[in-house]
């Protein structure tokens, strides 16, 4: 805003300007969020304390969020960090548990997850959702009861910082300390990622698998499908295009030609033939016509009077199920014929 301005002098139109600088200073968008948020909150507290009578961030609009794409880590991903952190060493139960849960950093750590959120006898974990201030049961699999039976029996110690309340947290570290514990992990497996990468990894694959969207949403913590979709289009679609694929797959291989073949190949002989194909048995025109029951009517012409084909008919209430109706066939020298139902 230019010099040391006073706090009473800052303006709205002030804090305005002081946006379009920073966007063209090329700040972030995110970033100038959070400064605005906390210039706000100071303002209010200093409201409260009467040393402004008015706070000018009160009505500035944040930008909208931005959602990043998921980085979920790569099955030669996943290979590497596990060389790098293989079973039994220290941070291997974290890392496991970040996979196995989705949880989002915070929320197995001091103070949010304590022993009393797991129960071992009936094999539920009540993680805490730290958006939405609620919390959720999770399922405990074979892998994670394990992990945390070992952890109980063998709990996490700090070489400093310890806290005496710290053997009631399976995970008694800060936030940013083991955002930058993992950080530096990855990055000695070759892995460009964070710690949040790790949950990303979590939903990806369920959603890969194919699980519900309703299933993935709720175990992942989100209030709405929505948010799920928003954040996680890609992998949707993704997985939306595997499935036309599969179902391409399944119905060439099923009804190829060479299946098709085998199903004609093997059709019963007397299988009723399509209507519009020619009628294999009609009659020869040089064939007496005593050869088939007629129904004579006396408004056609006779073949001793007229040269032209005449139409024949005949009786058939069997074959077109119709009592009352004829199936009368035009018969030409040398042509094909075609059936007709009249009433």
């Amino acid at each position: 805003m230019g010099g040391d301005p006073k706090l009473k002098s800052i303006t709205p139109e002030a804090v305005e300007k002081y946006i379009l600088v920073s966007v063209g200073e090329g700040h972030t968008k995110g970033g100038i969020n959070t400064e605005i948020r906390g210039l706000k909150a100071l303002y209010s507290w200093g409201q409260k304390k009467d040393y402004v009578s008015s706070n000018p961030f009160a009505a500035v609009e944040l930008f909208p969020a931005e959602a990043s794409d998921p980085r979920p880590l790569t099955p030669a991903e996943l290979e590497r960090l596990f060389q790098t952190c293989p079973p039994g060493s220290r941070w291997y139960p974290l890392i496991m548990v970040y996979l196995l849960t989705g949880a989002r950093l915070s929320e197995v750590l001091k103070p949010k997850l304590t022993w009393r959120d797991i129960d071992f006898e009936n094999e539920i974990l009540t993680l805490p959702i730290r958006k939405s201030h609620t919390s959720t049961e999770f399922p405990l699999d074979t892998v994670l009861l394990e992990i945390f039976r070992e952890l109980k029996a063998n709990p996490y110690t700090k070489a400093h910082d310890n806290k005496p309340d710290d053997h009631h947290y399976p995970f008694p570290f800060g936030h940013h300390y083991i955002s930058h514990k993992i950080k530096a992990i990855l990055k000695g497996a070759g892995i460009d990622a964070t710690a949040h990468d790790l949950r990303d990894s979590f939903v990806s694959h369920l959603i890969h698998i194919g699980y519900p969207l309703e299933d993935v949403s709720k175990i992942a913590g989100h209030s709405t499908t929505q948010i799920t979709e928003r954040y996680y289009y890609k992998q949707l679609e993704e997985r939306r295009r595997q499935m036309l694929t599969d179902l391409g797959d399944h119905f060439t291989g099923r009804y190829s030609q060479t299946n098709i073949d085998t199903l004609l190949k093997t059709r019963p002989k007397n299988v009723a033939k399509t209507r519009l194909t020619p009628p294999s048995d009609l009659p020869n025109p040089a064939v007496s016509e005593d050869t088939h029951q007629e129904c004579k009517d006396p408004a056609l012409p006779s073949r001793k009077e007229d040269s032209k084909p005449v139409p024949r008919t005949r009786f058939e209430p069997t074959t077109h199920g119709l009592e009352g109706r004829c199936s009368i066939q035009l018969s030409y020298r040398g042509n094909l014929s075609r059936e007709i139902i009249t009433s």
